[in-house]
């Protein structure tokens, strides 16, 4: 039985399709390598999620490849990160790697630049969505446009609400605390979900260089939160986890003041480019995929799906 059993061990680690994921000193020292890559060729609003801690990592020259192995898929997320002259043979390793092992191979969040590379090896473009990114220099909630938008961020502030910007490790034991217990109020489920744009950790000691909103009520004890990571090729952040208090007595536009704090406060420290959400379908809602019946029939469909999920209003909310 024991020969059997060692048998059948080693034969399932030998079978291709298994992700192989460092552990230990060997991923701490991983972890180190691909955030000194994404500091000296990264900086796009999804560059660091490759630092999340279930992707695995293949290095390439000076390449970082982030990925993570669903059901057989080689999902890689997000571009890799390296030298431009790099890319066609970083891209055959990460080929080289999903045929030694028997995946297939997905990218999510692909970027323009890449898709040529991707077509050439086989792959198909499909188009998922667009990302706001709001200029932080040039914002302004003043004219007739942004009345709505200035009311609720002046209703929020007259009501006693003020909001602060900050590292999130520079955040006092007591303040983690209460922002820990608000990040769960929303959520559902007991862990955080995402792959492409949400870190899923809160003030980790690796994460030196994130930015944290905070909006504290009447009684200073914080309602809403946004964390950001960074994004120096548009000098500035990205969205990364965004939560509110679902109290009753929390008054409307607490995300919305938060984020205009955010870009207030970017502004006044000379950045340019805050990232938010990822709007899905964005040019199919917005009627800019044609007309015809599959673009109205597709319309349709996100309308109707957007009754039970953030699709529209996601996209009226970027808008």
């Amino acid at each position: 039985i024991a020969v059997l059993g060692t048998a059948i061990l080693v034969l399932a680690t030998a079978l291709p399709g298994r992700e192989h994921r460092r552990t230990g000193e060997e991923r701490a020292r991983a972890f180190d390598k691909a955030r000194q890559i994404i500091d000296t060729y990264g900086g796009d609003t999804l560059d660091y999620f490759a630092l999340r801690d279930d992707k695995s990592w293949l290095f390439s020259g000076s390449t970082l490849i982030a990925y993570s192995v669903i059901n057989r898929v080689m999902l890689v997320s997000p571009d890799p990160i390296g030298p431009v002259n790099e890319r066609l043979d970083a891209w055959t390793d990460a080929m080289d790697l999903a045929d030694a092992n028997g995946w297939y191979v997905g990218i999510l969040g692909a970027s323009a630049s890449w898709l040529p590379i991707y077509q050439a090896a086989g792959l198909t473009g499909m188009y998922i969505g667009d990302e706001a990114i709001v200029d932080c220099q040039t914002f302004s909630l003043k004219g007739k446009a942004m009345k709505s938008l200035r009311g609720a961020y002046n209703r929020v502030s007259k009501a006693g609400y003020r909001g602060e910007v900050m590292r999130p490790l520079e955040a006092s034991p007591e303040l983690r605390a209460q922002m820990e217990e608000l990040a769960t109020e929303t959520r559902q489920g007991g862990a955080e979900r995402g792959y492409s744009m949400t870190l899923s950790r809160l003030f980790d000691e690796r994460d030196t260089e994130l930015l944290l909103a905070v909006c504290f009520g009447p009684e200073s004890k914080p309602v809403a939160f946004n964390q950001y990571i960074p994004a120096a090729q548009i000098n500035g952040y990205s969205l990364d986890l965004m939560r509110r208090t679902n109290s009753s007595d929390a008054p409307n536009g607490l995300t919305d003041f938060v984020i205009i704090e955010t870009i207030n406060w970017m502004a006044e420290h000379g950045l340019n480019g805050l990232g938010l959400n990822f709007a899905v379908m964005r040019a199919v809602i917005a009627g800019e995929n044609g007309e015809g019946r599959w673009q109205s029939a597709e319309r349709a469909l996100l309308h109707r799906f957007s009754e039970s999920m953030q699709i529209e209003s996601l996209y009226t909310f970027n808008k």
